[in-house]
C-alpha cells in the first residue's frame, strides 16, 4: 500500500513540475513582457479632446510616457473591434470627465473621447486604466493580438487666452484671419482685459487714445463662423467666456424635415455661454429667408425681421444654437421661449478671439491623422 502511494506522489510531482516548466508566466497577474504592450497618456488636454491607441505608436508620441512603451515590433495587430475587447476598466479620478471608449474599424484605433464640459474654472484629473485584451488570431503571423494595458492621467481644462476690450467701439473681431485662419478656438476661455498702453502691438489693432486705456469694460464687436451673423455686447474686465461655436450639421433635424426639401444651415455655441450683459444678434439673412432658435433639440421660436436694421434681430443672454432655413419649418412645442434676459431664447454666433490672443498650453494627445 505504501508502494502505491509513494507511486501516486511522485506522479503529481512529476506532473506539477511539468506544469510550472510549459506555463512561461504561473502569475497570472503579472504577464510576460511579450505578451503586452503598455500606453501610457499624460499631460494637458482639453474637453470634447480625443486620445488614440493605434498599431505601432511610436514611442515618443506627445501624451505618452515614453519610457512605458514596449517598441513598435511589439505590436502585432490593428486595433479594431474584431482583434480586441475592453476589458478590466478601473477610474480613479473624475470619470465624468470620460465620454467613452469606441473602436474606430475603419482607421483601425480606438478612441478614447472626452466631454465637452466647458464649465471648467480649474482643470480637473482623469485618472484611471483599462486593457485591450487580444481575442482570436488577428496578429502576425495568424497569432494572438497581444494585450494592450492603456493608462490615462491627465489634466482636463480649458486654455486661456487674452482679450482686449475696445471701448471706442471701432473694432470688430472677424471670425477668420487674413490667412483663413479661424479665430475662435476650440477648448479656449477668453478673458476680457483693458487695454494697457504698455502691451506691446495694441497699437496695431486699435485706434484709442490714452483716455480710453483705463476702461473697466468696453464694446465687443464678434463675427460668427457663420459670415452673416454679427453678435454685439459689453464685453467686462475679467470677465471669461467660452466662445467657440461652429457651423456643422444637426443631422438628426436634417433628417427631421428631410421632406421640406429646404436649405437648412446652423450655428452653434457649444457651451452655451451666459454674458454680463445683453447681447445683439444681427442675421443678416435674405429678408424671405427663416432663422430660428434651437432649444433642447427643437425648433423653439423664430427670430423676426427688422426693418430699421434690415437685418433679422435677437436679444439674449445667453448664446445657443440657430437654424437658417429658405423654406418655413413648424415651430417646436416648447413655446414662451421669447424673452430675451431669460437666455430662452439662446443667442447666436459669437465669435472669439480677439487681438493679441496668447493660448496657454497644448494639449498632450496622440493623434492619428
Amino acid at each position: 500500500m505504501k508502494k502505491v502511494l509513494a507511486l501516486v506522489l511522485a506522479v503529481m510531482m512529476l506532473c506539477t513540475m511539468a506544469f510550472a516548466t510549459s506555463n512561461p508566466n504561473p502569475n497570472p497577474k503579472k504577464p510576460v513582457t511579450d505578451e503586452e504592450n503598455n500606453v501610457n497618456f499624460g499631460g494637458r488636454v482639453g474637453p470634447g479632446d480625443e486620445l488614440y491607441v493605434y498599431w505601432g505608436m511610436p514611442s515618443n508620441i506627445p501624451g505618452t510616457d515614453a519610457s512605458a512603451n514596449n517598441n513598435s515590433n511589439a505590436w502585432n495587430a490593428e486595433i479594431t473591434s474584431s482583434n480586441y475587447t475592453i476589458t478590466s476598466q478601473k477610474w480613479t479620478k473624475n470619470k465624468d470627465l470620460l465620454a467613452g471608449l469606441e473602436f474606430d474599424d475603419d482607421k483601425n484605433q480606438l478612441v478614447i473621447k472626452l466631454k465637452e464640459d466647458y464649465t471648467l474654472k480649474q482643470p480637473k484629473v482623469l485618472s484611471g486604466k483599462f486593457t485591450l485584451k487580444g481575442k482570436g488570431k488577428g496578429g502576425l503571423g495568424d497569432t494572438k493580438p497581444v494585450n494592450i494595458v492603456v493608462s490615462i492621467n491627465v489634466s482636463v481644462g480649458n486654455k486661456k487666452a487674452a482679450a482686449y476690450l475696445d471701448v471706442d467701439n471701432d473694432r470688430t473681431i472677424p471670425a477668420l484671419d487674413d490667412d483663413g485662419k479661424s479665430f475662435i478656438k476650440d477648448n479656449t476661455v477668453y478673458k476680457f482685459q483693458k487695454i494697457d498702453e504698455a502691451k506691446d502691438g495694441l497699437r496695431d489693432f486699435i485706434d484709442s487714445s490714452d483716455a480710453h486705456l483705463t476702461s473697466e469694460y468696453g464694446t465687443v464687436v464678434l463675427n460668427t463662423m457663420d459670415e452673416d451673423t454679427e453678435v454685439t455686447f459689453r464685453g467686462y474686465k475679467n470677465e471669461e467666456l467660452f466662445l467657440f461655436n461652429k457651423t456643422s450639421a444637426n443631422s438628426a433635424l436634417l433628417k427631421q424635415y428631410a421632406d421640406k426639401d429646404a436649405d437648412i444651415t446652423f450655428l452653434t455655441f457649444v457651451a452655451n455661454p451666459t454674458l454680463t450683459s445683453t447681447a445683439t444678434i444681427r442675421f443678416y439673412k435674405d429678408e424671405e429667408s427663416h432663422v430660428y432658435v434651437l432649444k433642447d433639440g427643437k425648433i423653439s421660436s423664430e427670430v423676426k425681421w427688422d426693418d430699421d436694421e434690415s437685418c433679422f434681430l435677437l436679444k439674449a443672454r445667453t448664446l445657443g444654437s440657430y437654424v437658417f432655413s429658405d423654406k418655413a419649418l413648424p415651430i417646436g412645442t416648447t413655446a414662451a421661449d421669447n424673452n430675451p434676459d431669460t437666455g430662452a431664447n439662446d443667442v447666436v454666433g459669437i465669435a472669439t478671439a480677439l487681438a493679441a490672443v496668447a493660448l496657454v498650453s497644448a494639449a498632450a494627445v496622440s493623434l492619428k491623422k
